[in-house]
């Protein structure tokens, strides 16, 4: 009885934990989505960016991008750049999906 008992335990809390992690991505998702949207295309068209994430650019190019987009005016906090470079240069599928559907 004891053991089912934590075994029930276990299972809903991994449950819980999977369930947490899968929303965090989700969320994860939406953020690189939302700013790339507010921090890059606030400024250039769309059509510009997207041929540049497709390309693959790697992470250096991306961080002196975003580092000359600051000097230019972009407000972002060091952790948005850094997310925003880890976006652009690993982008995920919701963000393949906002370039594909703004061409």
């Amino acid at each position: 009885m004891k053991s089912l008992h934590t075994f029930l335990l276990f299972s809903s809390g991994l449950t819980a934990l999977l369930l947490g992690l899968s929303q965090a991505q989700a969320i994860a998702g939406e953020e690189c989505r939302d700013l790339i949207q507010n921090k890059c295309a606030s400024c250039h068209f769309v059509k510009y960016i997207c041929p540049k994430v497709e390309q693959g650019k790697g992470t250096l190019s991306w961080k002196w991008t975003v580092h000359d987009m600051v000097k230019e005016g972009m407000v972002a906090t060091d952790q948005e750049q850094d997310r925003l470079v880890g976006c652009l240069a690993d982008p995920d599928a919701k963000v393949k999906e906002f370039c594909t559907q703004k061409k």
